[in-house]
């Protein structure tokens, strides 16, 4: 789990399980309204990892990060060997951190 400051970077994250490289994968994130806070592409980092921290953390209950992984850098064709992934992250009591409480990443 990360601690996140209100207003702070949302770690978004995405492991491919074989390790592909130089495919794009897109994170969208919806506040707990339901309404896209916004939508990112992620940066391969090593070994199938792509990360993305540019979003900031609102002041609301839970976010939802969903990931979908294209085969194209116009992000219009979802590569059909990748499931689709998600990642929420909860506003702490004191309003000002965000766990991520839980992560799923499905192969």
């Amino acid at each position: 789990m990360s601690d996140i400051r209100a207003g702070g970077s949302i770690p978004l994250s995405l492991q491919l399980y074989d390790g592909a490289t130089g495919l794009y994968p897109k994170a969208t994130v919806y506040n707990a309204a339901g309404t896209q806070i916004g939508a990112v592409g992620l940066t391969h980092v090593a070994n199938g990892l792509y990360t993305n921290s540019s979003l900031a953390m609102p002041s609301t209950a839970y976010v939802v990060a969903s990931y979908v992984v294209y085969t194209d850098a116009g992000m219009t064709v979802a590569s059909t060997v990748y499931s689709r992934a998600v990642d929420i992250f909860a506003l702490a009591d004191d309003s000002a951190t965000a766990t991520a409480v839980w992560a799923k990443t499905l192969p």
